[in-house]
């Protein structure tokens, strides 16, 4: 387990370290407070565990707890900070895939998250993309998606671009385990996608940044009632 360990955590640290920080000075402009969008589950609660399964026969082994807390907190610079996301998936992708220590031999699990009192803009959804007569017990997707809906009519102000009329963005992160792949067994990635409507070019805007971290930090300015006539977008990173 620990060879694997070593083999797996610079992967996943070199591959998902996805994120955007950014600090909007701009006059006018302020950071929202989304103290009612963060949440937290303590690491002594029972309301996240994981149902494991056999991977191949499907036979349920035992529950099975994460070690980290799965939640999303707002920093001192207004930056949502989505650590615990990542390393609950990163925690499933390792879990999921075992090598004994002295044979070499490795266990093959399915992990079935086991979820109460997850906030209504959080979603943990899982997936079964192996031949389920073979492998009966495979969960090999599992996707957590963060929606933020603004409720009021803002713009925002993002690494320099400014998208007018934003009602929702979503922060999706996705773990892919390849059970038979020793060296890429666990592979999280993260994405991005803002809808708005565009009230000057009328057109699409790409935005592509540096990311380092797990924060997600932007500003927001709030609109007057304009025209309905908006042409929707949504921007994916």
């Amino acid at each position: 387990m620990k060879k694997l360990l070593l083999l797996i955590l610079p992967v996943l640290l070199l591959l998902t370290a996805v994120n955007i920080d950014v600090k909007a000075n701009s006059d006018n402009w302020y950071t929202p407070d989304l103290a009612e969008y963060t949440f937290n589950i303590p690491a002594e609660s029972e309301d996240f565990i994981f149902r494991m399964h056999d991977f191949a026969s499907g036979n349920f082994i035992r529950f099975e707890s994460r070690n980290y807390d799965f939640g999303v907190s707002q920093n001192s610079t207004g930056a949502l900070d989505f650590t615990n996301i990542y390393q609950t998936l990163a925690w499933v992708g390792l879990t999921s895939v075992q090598v004994s220590g002295g044979g070499g031999g490795v266990a093959r699990y399915g992990l079935v998250p086991m979820i109460g009192n997850l906030p209504s803009y959080v979603s943990y959804n899982i997936y079964n993309t192996y031949d389920r007569t073979a492998y009966k017990g495979a969960v090999d997707i599992h996707v957590i998606t963060y929606r933020l809906d603004f409720l009021g009519n803002y713009s925002m102000l993002l690494d320099g671009y400014k998208y007018d009329i934003v009602y929702s963005l979503e922060i999706k992160y996705d773990l892919k385990i390849d059970y038979f792949d020793l060296i890429d067994t666990a592979i999280v990635t993260r994405r991005y996608t803002i809808h708005w409507y565009d009230t000057s070019e009328l057109k699409d805007y790409e935005l592509y940044t540096t990311m380092n971290s797990n924060l997600l930090q932007f500003e927001l300015n709030q609109l007057s009632e304009g025209s309905e006539d908006f042409e929707m977008n949504d921007m994916h990173i």
